[in-house]
């Protein structure tokens, strides 16, 4: 008895669903619409220039960092040529530079200033400057090896460029605990001068 009022209920409900669904046919309606298929949107092609890692710029370096009131701005341009330039010692192009020699250009291309080549002369022909009174251009020296050995040109805000030996052209600043411990002082370049090198 159970079965049969089940399949008549069965039955029923599929009656009454045929009845609903010729109904929808009659009225025009479609009982399953057919479902709309979005088609994807091609991918875009990256050109190789956007494929490329852009490294950041000096001037972004700057900013990020807080040094925004350098004055000159050939000297962010020839850090920015310069920046991420590996160490090498002895070196004194692009493809390897040290401490000292990247000094000595970046004195000559932006100040027009000849400097010796070595951190230990660049200290003998500057003249030292109390510490509160250090600006930009002004020559920082350390103690790295023993004596003079490491050199750098002072920015802004407590930071300067260097040719850091693990690091290669970088942004450091004085109060890291690495060089506030091993700081010789600050030195400046009294005018314009000519060494030996410039004649030979």
């Amino acid at each position: 008895m159970k079965k049969l009022l089940l399949i008549i209920a069965v039955g029923g409900f599929s009656a009454f669903s045929y009845r609903a669904a010729a109904q929808e046919v009659e009225k025009g309606t479609p009982v399953n619409p057919p479902k709309i298929q979005h088609k994807p949107l091609p991918a875009q092609k990256m050109q190789p220039s956007e494929l490329q890692i852009k490294q950041p710029t000096i001037s972004e370096h700057l900013f990020n960092r807080m040094v925004l009131s350098l004055q000159r701005i050939p000297l962010i341009g020839f850090i920015d040529e310069w920046y991420f330039t590996r160490y090498r010692m002895g070196g004194t192009t692009k493809k390897g530079v040290d401490c000292s020699s990247f000094t000595m250009q970046l004195f000559q291309e932006v100040y027009k200033i000849s400097l010796p080549r070595t951190a230990k002369q660049q200290f003998d022909a500057t003249v030292n400057i109390k510490e509160d009174e250090i600006a930009e251009g002004d020559l920082v020296f350390f103690n790295t090896r023993g004596g003079v050995s490491h050199v750098g040109v002072y920015l802004a805000n407590g930071y300067f460029v260097h040719a850091s030996s693990s690091r290669g052209v970088i942004l450091s600043n004085l109060k890291e605990p690495y060089f506030n411990k091993r700081f010789l002082g600050a030195r400046r370049m009294m005018g314009p001068q000519i060494f030996l090198q410039d004649l030979l």
